[in-house]
């Protein structure tokens, strides 16, 4: 049985897929969709400059419209820059969003399972306060964060996120 993203109401879900897939942009186009579903939370949209992705800004969600947009990553020689105070930012979606909708995290990577201080318990706090949530994580990121997140039970879809449900842990 296929489940649509906008009849999700109640649970974790994850939606997988390889660097680049597309994975941001099906949680934008479920934003969107999502008309009468309270959403809050934050979704990932690619930054260009000059037709080249330099980076990725953070949309926050609130009361199931846009907030704010702000910088997230940037490409800076060899590597990227990465904007630590956006989760500062972050815990207000929290504290504010309402409980019974959908809380969007857009995305789990290999600098959010590395970096386990503060965002680990910041996570379960979502993952235990909300009726549902719909986190991006990376392919070669589902391992370590089903080891990190074992306690909560989540449900895994590929992309895209309106089929091809991938499977239940």
């Amino acid at each position: 049985m296929h489940r649509k993203p906008c009849h999700i109401y109640q649970g974790n879900y994850i939606l997988t897929g390889p660097v680049n897939s597309g994975k941001s942009t099906a949680l934008w186009q479920f934003f969107l969709s999502s008309l009468g579903t309270k959403v809050s939370g934050w979704i990932s949209l690619p930054f260009f400059e000059d037709g080249e992705k330099k980076g990725y800004d953070i949309v926050f969600i609130e009361n199931s419209r846009p907030a704010d947009r702000k910088l997230f990553i940037r490409k800076e020689g060899q590597g990227f820059r990465f904007n630590e105070e956006i989760f500062c930012e972050a815990i207000k979606y929290v504290e504010v969003g309402d409980k019974k909708g959908v809380f969007i995290i857009d995305e789990v990577g290999p600098i959010e399972l590395v970096q386990k201080g503060g965002f680990w318990p910041f996570l379960n706090v979502i993952y235990s306060s909300y009726l549902a949530t719909l986190t991006v994580v990376r392919d070669s990121c589902v391992a370590d964060f089903k080891k990190a997140f074992s306690r909560h039970k989540f449900e895994f879809f590929s992309q895209p996120l309106t089929e091809n449900r991938k499977n239940t842990t």
